[in-house]
């Protein structure tokens, strides 16, 4: 069975929920999920382009900008646009010092895109 990338978003809203009932540390929790729903998106939208767009992944952290660039030259910047913004966010969930905040809003807010992008690349 291959993996679905999209399942990623199982886990974070599994992080989501267990962040608000704080049966793990909340922050951590938060964190992991932005960055799991970057990862669900990411994942499907390159399987995605790669079965009906012909993309060609390069197989190294260059796929993120180059899969952004090739929605935008394929007539599909709301895609390259979503997933820049989910990077922002997974790259600030990461890589931001201890004293930067997640919430549970903003958690929710990437997820919700996240399922959406994969959702418009489903119909």
């Amino acid at each position: 069975m291959l993996f679905e990338w999209a399942q990623f978003l199982d886990i974070a809203k599994f992080l989501l929920e267990h962040g608000k009932q704080v049966s793990i540390p909340q922050d951590a929790a938060y964190r992991s999920a932005m960055s799991r729903a970057y990862y669900a998106a990411f994942g499907h939208a390159k399987v995605f382009a790669m079965d009906t767009l012909n993309f060609s992944p390069s197989g190294n952290e260059e796929d993120h900008i180059n899969l952004r660039d090739f929605f935008k030259d394929h007539q599909r910047p709301d895609v390259s646009r979503h997933l820049t913004q989910l990077r922002q966010w997974r790259n600030q969930s990461d890589y931001e010092n201890p004293s930067y905040v997640i919430n549970e809003s903003q958690t929710k807010r990437a997820i919700q895109q996240a399922e959406s992008l994969i959702q418009s690349m489903n119909t």
